[in-house]
């Protein structure tokens, strides 16, 4: 390259370019074209230096947007508009590189180097741009033809050439990368392997895994029931730890197949062996390029989406500026294949508490789905739904001898839609539940709900189901969770466990161990109280209680849902509640501990002074008139006037009850005692069905604002008004906000000692001494001071 010389412009007129000699048919390429600035710049304008990182941030004003933190972009100011002029230049050249002409993002590169160097000199600082902006050079100047020259700088001048065009292809790659046109083809082959299922590689697992799932209650448990008993026993005079039931069922598997013959250990051997060449010969299957058609596939398919959906939900809204909505609606096969809708959601309300779609108007969106759902219905036959069900043999579809207990909701009754979304705004019609398998809580399709309610299963996702000693499965002992990986690492494919024939109990116990999963998973979590966050880590404990529990905890959750999570203002009658509630109380409601119970025998539901006895007199004492208590039953008319129970939500309404059960699943929960057991579970079962009553019975608001909002509402307002007051009368506004905060605090204590004096006087326990009484309104304490008040 020639050393540059550049001519001088008469002070004050606007900066010019001097004419580009035309190019002939035989132009070089732009690679071989030596780049000649001699001719094409006036004197290099005047630069400014761009501030940002060298002097101390200015103060923000009220109103103004953040500025980005960091070090700012080399390509800003006139820079920026320079490159951005180019945008579709870049897409198109891109879009040929993409189709097998490499040389086309090149050559773009190459030229908008020339141009860059043409307009901005070869001395132009990161930090540094034109003071004045001038016309950008056209693009035959850089494929002009010139003598090449020797300088000095020519080897500088090369290099800064070539540095300037590898940053230039970074930005537009950086800025301008996502937008191309082959990318939707990318997007397409990732939304198809995404979304299609395809379970991860099934692994071989462990020996004694395969040994102990097939063989364990045949030739295990036994022994170890009698040696865990044994040191349950030990640990009471000991005082030691009891070692946890995994760890011993561990241990005495592994003896029991040391003790095995080397003839038998073979046959388990090549049973391991098969089961995984079985998973193994699925999974290649499932790579295939065939599109998904099984009903297991199609319903793998529809799990793992809840993953992608509502982040490419989310990206459709930010990059639109839109609300977006996606319904997805068909048969759903974990459902028995009836139809029902999914949705996900992206975009709140204004206001205080801001709402997605589903929630901001429930019966509406009911309606929608309503619709949806019969639209579906004349899309896909009754053969195609029947079909697409899984986890129930076709040939048996129409033999249910066990019909849903009363109270569930299906995907077919329209109207009947749970509330709708979720912190992660995904919603199903009534099944809002998931599954994670033994992976853990994973993206789902809904938020809770029942296992078999409208709009079908959640989505299930997260891990696959192999027996890890993680998941409380033992040595391989029963499976959980479905697809992926399968039980004991040795089945694959979604809800097969791989073991062959005779594996039928297997995928009935992982089935049922994927709808309890479900129905314990919830997307919401964001959006609870910490009360009914430290309550759901409670009822945890109850994840081995069996289904029924499970379904009466989603319920409540369900139940809290459709009040948008509020404590509510209404509290549960005190009389005849069991004394072991006021304890609690007066303990700080530690969910956390066990033994509520006590020394009262738990008795039966006919034994007076009984645990159980005690708690159906009082959950019958807060029953409607409509409904009859007779031979320890009580009646399920079609017509209850739940007025008085759809309110009872937050920590001091339905949730007390749910406690009790707790406490009481603590002792009986087990299954020790069958008799017992049994007892309780008809409680839970009793509680579900009021539970989804209330929730369908259209006395919850659709437009959910709890107490503690309308407050923090009039609050608001009365601020502004107050705002707007002094700066009408000249005075500052922050002194009137400080005087109204003031006076709220009083309003709020004179209220406090208002219903205080007009509640009823609850239970009350006199203390040792027999001095004074305590009066139930069942706040939290959440420190030493308040316990202290709460007992004086």
């Amino acid at each position: 390259m020639a050393e540059i010389s550049r001519t001088t412009t008469p002070p004050g007129s606007p900066p010019t370019r001097c004419s580009v000699p035309p190019i002939g048919d035989g132009a070089p390429l732009l690679d071989q074209v030596p780049l000649d600035l001699e001719n094409l710049l006036p004197m290099p304008p005047a630069v400014v230096t761009s501030q940002k990182g060298t002097v101390p941030r200015p103060r923000r004003k009220k109103g103004e947007d953040k500025e980005a933190r960091g070090k700012e972009s080399w390509v800003h100011g006139t820079k920026l508009k320079f490159f951005e002029a180019r945008k579709s230049e870049y897409l198109v050249a891109a879009e040929k590189g993409a189709n097998g002409d490499k040389a086309a993002p090149g050559a773009f590169y190459t030229k908008m180097a020339r141009l860059y160097i043409i307009k901005y000199g070869y001395n132009l600082k990161d930090n540094e741009d034109l003071a004045v902006d001038v016309a950008d050079p056209p693009d035959e100047a850089a494929n002009t033809v010139v003598n090449k020259k020797s300088s000095a700088d020519s080897e500088k001048e090369a290099q800064y050439h070539k540095t300037m065009r590898g940053r230039i292809g970074e930005w537009y790659r950086r800025k301008y990368g996502g937008l191309l046109k082959t990318d939707k083809a990318a997007f397409q082959e990732l939304f198809t392997g995404v979304f299609d299922g395809a379970p991860a590689k099934p692994q071989r697992g462990q020996l004694l895994h395969c040994y102990s799932r097939h063989f364990f209650e045949a030739r295990v448990k036994e022994r170890f029931d009698a040696r865990y008993e044994s040191l349950k026993r030990r640990a009471e005079f000991t005082e030691e730890a009891v070692p946890k039931s995994i760890v011993v069922q561990n241990q005495v598997t592994k003896e029991v197949w040391e003790e095995e013959t080397p003839a038998f250990r073979e046959d388990v051997r090549a049973l391991w062996e098969r089961e995984y060449q079985q998973a193994l010969k699925g999974w290649k299957a499932s790579l295939a390029d065939s599109p998904t058609r099984t009903p297991e596939e199609l319903a793998a398919s529809l799990e793992n989406a809840a993953y992608y959906l509502q982040p490419f939900v989310d990206a459709i809204s930010e990059r639109f500026g839109m609300v977006a909505s996606l319904l997805l609606c068909g048969p759903i096969g974990r459902n028995q294949g009836v139809v029902g809708m999914q949705s996900v959601h992206a975009g709140e309300t204004r206001g205080i508490a801001p709402m997605k779609w589903p929630q901001w108007n429930k019966a509406r969106f009911q309606e929608v789905e309503s619709r949806m759902i019969e639209f579906g219905r004349e899309c896909f036959s009754e053969e195609q739904c029947r079909a697409r069900a899984v986890g129930v043999p076709v040939a048996h579809f129409d033999k249910d001898t066990s019909p849903p207990a009363a109270g569930t909701r299906t995907s077919s009754a329209p109207g009947t839609a749970g509330p709708g979304t979720s912190a992660s705004h995904v919603a199903g019609t009534s099944s809002r539940g998931t599954s994670s398998g033994a992976g853990g809580d994973g993206a789902a399709v809904g938020e809770g709900g029942d296992d078999d309610g409208a709009g079908g299963d959640g989505a299930t996702a997260g891990g696959g189901g192999a027996d890890d000693d993680s998941t409380g499965n033992g040595a391989g002992a029963g499976s959980s969770g479905g697809g992926g990986a399968g039980s004991g690492g040795g089945a694959g494919g979604a809800g097969g466990d791989g073991g062959g024939e005779g594996n039928e109990d297997n995928i009935l116990e992982r089935a049922m161990r994927n709808r309890i999963d479900r129905l314990w998973a919830r997307t919401d979590r964001a959006e609870w109280t910490s009360e009914l966050v430290r309550a759901h880590a409670a009822f945890a404990r109850g994840r081995e209680w069996g289904i029924e529990w499970a379904r009466c905890v989603s319920a409540f959750f369900d139940f809290e849902s459709a009040h948008g999570y509020n404590d509510g203002s209404e509290q549960m009658p005190t009389e005849g509640r069991p004394k072991a509630f006021l304890e609690w109380l007066i303990r700080g409601r530690e969910w956390d501990r066990f033994g509520m119970v006590g020394s009262m025998p738990i008795g039966t539901q006919n034994e007076e002074g009984s645990w159980v006895a005690g708690w159906w007199a009082y959950w019958v004492s807060l029953q409607p008139a409509e409904r009859v208590y007779t031979g320890g039953v009580l009646s399920r008319p079609q017509k209850v006037d739940w007025s008085g129970l759809a309110q009872l939500n937050g920590k001091n309404g339905l949730l007390q009850v749910m406690a009790l059960l707790l406490w009481w699943g603590d002792y009986v929960g087990d299954g020790e005692d069958v008799f017992q057991y049994v007892d309780w579970k008809r409680a839970v079962e009793e509680v579900t069905w009021v539970l989804r009553e209330l929730e369908t019975s259209g006395l919850i608001s659709g437009e959910v604002v709890g107490l503690k909002r309308k407050r923090a509402r009039t609050k608001a307002a009365k601020a502004a008004e107050a705002a707007e007051a002094a700066e009408a009368a000249g005075e500052p506004a922050s002194k009137v906000l400080r005087r109204s905060a003031r006076h709220d605090h009083a309003d709020e204590g004179r209220q406090t000692r208002s219903r205080q004096k007009a509640a009823t006087p609850g239970e009350k326990e006199k203390d040792g001494k027999g001095k004074g009484a305590k009066r139930d309104t069942d706040p939290t304490p959440t420190s030493a001071s308040d316990e202290d008040d709460e007992q004086k």
